[in-house]
């Protein structure tokens, strides 16, 4: 096909940006009609980092005043949100950085596959081009990540930059050291799951002789991260910020267990790994593919091809060794979200991956047909994803947002969560955490299974906690005096229940919660609906919510 344009690597990688700003900003149209023209994030999390970074501005590190407390899941990302607050656009600011940081990570990927089908000056075929730029973009999940407004797409480009580099390397680039450098600090930094790939980047740099480079590196993220845990650890916190040590099975075991129950993690953590795919072998219609399928087999391809392979590929072995180390790290303690975040960065390691081990045994149009097959199955996982964006931002909107309004507009007074979220920022009444990422003494309660209704008691009661608005579900039981007042129903695409139970615990506040509850019942958008309540006996709780 003769289109009369001539395509180069530097369009190519403009056309892939123009296609996911573009989507990116679709999405964030496509929301606004259902969240009353106000811009919301498809995820309660960045919410968190805005409530930490405000209280960075003010030379705090935590949620409530005077408490310091460990949140978030990157060192930096809260100190770089801070910038928002300087600039004056504290909620649009996470939408930008994302776009931006996606953007370069595009841009590299975009370029890096360029080279593995051009050949000889001689560029792709026309449909690899056209149909390649929407699968890099789609592939990656990338219209998502502005929507999510989190730290993912830095991790991301710190991932791209270290695997990039190091092909350079490889490949006789010397000056792709400075790839591989940046990469390695930011990595770590932007996600606690980057400090494999970090560790793995300095030692690049050094086993190539790049000893300066590399030392700079292991201080550009050590120095940060050893400051940071170090704040922790004179607060009395663990080293690890209370979110990781929440949600990261292998990091807990890894911290809070000896070797031999570490160890026993990490044998039943491959265990499920191959579960899952027992039961995609015996039952492949009932168990579709998932990017767990996907990454075992990459490990397995990889570690396959490496002894094969002869002549001047074989030095990107130590390439595909480290995409290996990548994924199998993530399958011992990476996690999964509705948004495809968390292991976003992994999956582009895995198409990186891919991408160079099959330019070394394909021809240029096997090339093709394979790079757009990968594109085609990582797609099939994360179109599904992009499209549930703007139902994201409403549910976040319909829930959340209102949820806010009500602790900070009409009832302005200590409360109880177990979902931070929005709830965290704006509000200047004390947030007690119920979930533990807030507050590591509740944190380690939970974990050590000692969360009981005495227990949360005696929290509220410690703190002056007014009233609580939880996901019921969530708890295996509440104090008997907790006074059910209200519960808001929503629909729900990402948040951890459609049913928020409001409960009031200081039965002084009676009049003022009941006024309040009138108020503001009457600003609900048509999407949520306030159910009322007169204190009735949690055992009733299961009758009730089958009743809304």
């Amino acid at each position: 096909m003769n289109s009369g344009w001539t395509w180069n690597k530097l369009g190519f990688r403009v056309y892939v940006l123009v296609l996911f700003v573009v989507s990116s900003w679709l999405l964030r149209l496509a929301s606004l009609p259902f969240t009353d023209y106000k811009f919301i994030y498809g995820l309660d999390d960045p919410y968190i980092h805005l409530a930490l970074s405000e209280r960075i501005t003010r030379g705090e590190y935590g949620i409530n005043p005077g408490e310091i407390a460990s949140p978030s899941s990157s060192v930096i990302y809260p100190f770089l949100l801070t910038l928002g607050f300087y600039l004056n656009i504290p909620e649009a600011f996470p939408f930008w950085l994302s776009l931006i940081s996606m953007a370069g990570a595009l841009w590299m990927v975009a370029g890096f596959i360029w080279d593995r089908v051009a050949e000889n000056g001689t560029p792709p075929s026309h449909w690899f081009i056209i149909l390649g730029g929407v699968g890099i973009v789609f592939s990656l999940n990338a219209p998502t990540f502005p929507m999510i407004g989190m730290e993912h797409p830095l991790h991301i480009l710190g991932t791209v930059m270290v695997l990039r580099g190091i092909h350079g390397l490889l490949g006789g680039n010397k000056r792709d050291a400075i790839l591989v450098s940046i990469g390695s600090v930011l990595v770590p930094l932007a996600r606690y799951e980057g400090i494999p790939l970090g560790l793995a980047g300095v030692g690049t740099l050094i086993l190539f002789g790049h000893y300066r480079a590399g030392l700079l590196s292991l201080l550009g993220f050590g120095v940060p991260m050893g400051a940071h845990m170090f704040m922790l650890w004179k607060a009395g916190l663990p080293l690890m910020p209370s979110s990781v040590m929440a949600k990261s099975g292998l990091l807990y075991n890894f911290a809070a267990t000896n070797l031999s129950q570490f160890l026993d993690f990490v044998r039943l953590r491959t265990y499920e790994v191959y579960e899952v795919w027992k039961k995609v072998l015996y039952d492949p219609c009932h168990n579709p593919l998932t990017w767990v399928h996907y990454f075992t087999f990459t490990i397995f391809f990889l570690l396959t091809l490496m002894p094969l392979v002869r002549g001047e590929s074989a030095r990107y072995r130590y390439l595909w060794l480290v995409v290996v180390l990548v994924l199998f790290m993530h399958l011992l303690g990476g996690g999964r979200c509705t948004l495809g975040r968390y292991e976003a960065y992994a999956l582009t390691a895995m198409v990186m991956g891919l991408v160079s081990a099959l330019s070394s045994i394909l021809p240029r149009v096997g090339r093709q047909i394979a790079f757009m097959g990968i594109f085609f199955i990582c797609s099939e996982i994360y179109v599904p994803t992009i499209s549930r964006t703007p139902s994201a931002s409403t549910t976040i909107y319909v829930q959340q947002y209102q949820m806010h309004r009500f602790a900070t507009e009409f009832f302005p007074y200590p409360v109880a969560l177990n979902d931070l979220g929005w709830m965290s920022y704006g509000n200047t009444a004390y947030i007690l955490d119920l979930a533990g990422l807030a507050s590591d003494t509740i944190r380690v309660i939970r974990q050590r299974g000692k969360w009981t209704s005495e227990s949360i008691r005696d929290l509220a009661l410690q703190k002056g906690i007014v009233y609580a608005m939880i996901y019921r579900s969530w708890m295996p039981s509440i104090p008997s005096e907790w006074c059910l007042v209200g519960v808001l129903k929503t629909f729900n695409t990402v948040a951890g229940d459609y049913l928020v139970s409001i409960y009031l615990i200081n039965p002084a506040y009676r009049q003022q919660m009941e006024a309040a509850l009138d108020k503001w019942e009457k600003t609900l958008p048509i999407y949520a609906r306030l159910y009322r309540f007169n204190c009735p006996p949690d055992s009733a709780w299961h009758a009730i919510i089958n009743q809304l």
